[in-house]
C-alpha cells in the first residue's frame, strides 16, 4: 500500500464520538471567547470613552442598553465561532460513517470529499464578504428605524458596528457550510443502500441535520435576548425568523436525498408485496385454489403491515425528541424575554 492510500485509508477511518471532555471543551471555548471580546470592549469603552461612556444623559438606564446589547451580540460571535469549531471537529465523522452505506466508487467518494472539505478559499472569503456586507445593511437600517439613546457615546455604537460584521461574516460562513454540505450529502443520499428494516443504518444523515439546525435555533434563542434592548426590535425579529427558517431548512437538506430512496424502495416493496396478496387473494376465493397460496396469506398481510408503517426519513423518535427541544429553547427564551421586558417596565412605573 502505498503512502498516498494509507492517508487516504486514515482520513476514511470513522472517528470516535466527541467525549465529555470535548463537550466541557467547546463549552469552555465559548465562554473563554465571550469573556475575551468583552474585555476588549470594555478596555475601548473606558480606555476612549472614560468611567461616564458607560452612562447616558438619562439616569434611569443605569448601564446603558448599547452595552448590553454589545455583549449579546458577542455571545453570539461566540456561539457562532464555536459552532464552526464543531463542525470542522465532528463533520469529517459523520460523512466518514456512510461510507459503507453509499455505493460510490472511490473516485466518487474523494469528488465528494473535497467538495465538503476542500473549498477554495475564493469561495470563502465571498461568503464572508457577502455576510459582512448583510451585516452592515442590518446594522445600518437599525440605526434608521430605531432611536439612538441621547448622551450615550458614540463609540458604542461604532463597535456594534464592527460586531454586527463579524457575526454576519461567520453567519455567511456557517450558511455556506450548511449549503456545501447539504448539496454534497443530498447526492450521497441518492445512491444510499436501503434496508427498510434497519433504517437506523442512515443515522449520520440525521445527525448532521439535527446538528446543523441546532446551531441556527440556539443562536436564535441567544439572539431573542437582543430584543430587550433593540430601538428596532423589528429588525432583530425578522432576523431571527430567517435564522429559525434555516433551522428547519438545515435539518431536512441533508437527509432529503436518502428520503427519495427510502420512499422509492417501500413503495416498490409495498407493489411487490400487493401483487403477492391479490395472487393469494385469487387463490382464497378460487374453489381449486392452491392451499400452499392461500396459507401465505397472513404472513403477506403481516409484511404489507410492516413495510406500511416504515419511515421514509431517518429520524427516530430521539432525533425528533431534540429537535422539539432544540426549537423550543429559542421560542421559549423570546418569550421569556417579552415577559421579563413588561415586568421591568411595570416595575418602573
Amino acid at each position: 500500500m502505498t503512502e498516498a492510500q494509507i492517508a487516504a485509508e486514515s482520513r476514511r477511518a470513522p472517528r470516535t464520538k466527541p467525549t465529555a471532555s470535548r463537550r466541557f471543551g467547546s463549552v469552555a471555548f465559548f465562554f473563554v471567547l465571550w469573556a475575551a471580546i468583552v474585555a476588549a470592549y470594555a478596555l475601548c469603552v473606558f480606555g476612549l470613552g472614560g468611567p461616564d461612556a458607560m452612562k447616558g444623559t438619562d439616569p434611569s438606564y443605569g448601564i446603558v442598553p448599547t452595552f448590553r446589547f454589545n455583549t449579546i451580540y458577542a455571545a453570539l460571535i461566540a456561539f457562532m465561532a464555536t459552532a464552526l469549531r464543531i463542525e470542522h471537529r465532528v463533520l469529517p465523522r459523520d460523512f466518514a460513517a456512510l461510507r459503507e452505506l453509499v455505493a460510490a466508487s472511490d473516485i466518487e467518494w474523494e469528488h465528494w470529499r473535497a467538495r465538503l472539505f476542500d473549498a477554495s478559499r475564493s469561495n470563502l472569503a465571498a461568503w464572508l464578504a457577502g455576510g459582512a456586507a448583510v451585516g452592515q445593511i442590518v446594522n445600518f437600517l437599525g440605526w434608521r428605524l430605531g432611536a439612538l439613546i441621547p448622551g450615550v457615546w458614540p463609540g458604542h455604537y461604532l463597535i456594534m458596528n464592527v460586531l454586527a460584521t463579524v457575526l454576519f461574516a461567520e453567519m455567511g460562513v456557517l450558511g455556506a457550510l450548511s449549503m456545501r454540505r447539504s448539496r454534497v450529502f443530498l447526492e450521497m443520499g441518492r445512491r444510499a443502500r436501503v434496508n427498510l428494516l434497519a433504517p437506523d443504518e442512515h443515522a449520520p444523515f440525521a445527525r448532521t441535520g439535527l446538528r446543523a439546525s441546532a446551531y441556527w435555533f440556539l443562536g436564535s434563542s441567544i439572539a431573542s435576548l437582543l430584543t430587550l434592548d433593540a430601538g428596532a426590535w423589528g429588525i432583530v425579529v425578522g432576523v431571527i425568523a430567517v435564522t429559525l427558517a434555516l433551522g428547519f431548512i438545515s435539518l431536512l437538506l441533508p437527509s432529503r436525498g436518502v428520503h427519495e430512496r427510502l420512499r422509492a424502495a417501500k413503495q416498490d416493496e409495498l407493489l411487490r408485496v400487493r401483487v403477492e396478496i391479490d395472487r393469494a387473494r385469487a387463490a382464497l376465493f378460487d374453489a381449486g385454489g392452491d392451499g400452499a397460496e392461500i396459507a401465505r396469506m397472513p404472513a403477506l398481510l403481516a409484511w404489507e403491515t410492516r413495510i406500511s408503517q416504515v419511515s421514509v426519513w431517518p429520524f427516530d423518535a430521539p432525533t425528533l425528541v431534540r429537535f422539539a427541544l432544540f426549537l423550543l429553547v429559542p421560542l421559549g427564551s423570546w418569550f421569556g424575554g417579552a415577559l421579563v421586558d413588561r415586568a421591568v417596565d411595570a416595575a418602573l412605573r
